[in-house]
């Protein structure tokens, strides 16, 4: 079984979570940083991961690439059987907590993160496309 927890500045994780339990009833666990009470994010994020990364897969899922959060991470991810992904969006942790738990867990994150990016659209330009289109 692969475990997750989301964190990031201000309450992204706390939102980002809030969102996928609204849309596919999972809870997952999210520390949020730099905000009043987490001065503790670090030891939080760890905590979290040493629950099952001695024997399961764990991702942790970040905000920015080169952001503080995700930095403090990238030392964390050196350890076996931990995975991090940033610069997450919520279609991208979808599809994630959708796949196949059968399937390598590293090739599970490469093609979602292909997927995700297909997602990622000026919405302007398709609309123009179909503007085109009904002529």
């Amino acid at each position: 079984m692969r475990h997750y927890v989301i964190t990031g500045h201000a309450r992204f994780s706390e939102g980002m979570a809030s969102a996928v339990k609204l849309i596919l009833g999972k809870k997952i666990p999210f520390v949020n940083a730099y905000v009043e009470g987490s001065e503790d994010y670090l030891e939080q994020v760890k905590a979290e991961i040493e629950k099952h990364s001695k024997h399961e897969d764990v991702i942790v899922l970040t905000d920015v690439l080169g952001g503080s959060v995700n930095n403090e991470m990238m030392k964390i991810a050196e350890q076996a059987k931990v995975h991090l992904v940033c610069g997450v969006n919520l279609a991208f942790v979808i599809q994630l907590l959708l796949a196949d738990e059968n399937r390598r867990v590293e090739e599970v994150i490469q093609e979602t993160i292909e997927e995700a990016k297909e997602g990622l659209q000026y919405c302007n330009t398709l609309i123009a496309s179909e503007e085109l289109d009904e002529f």
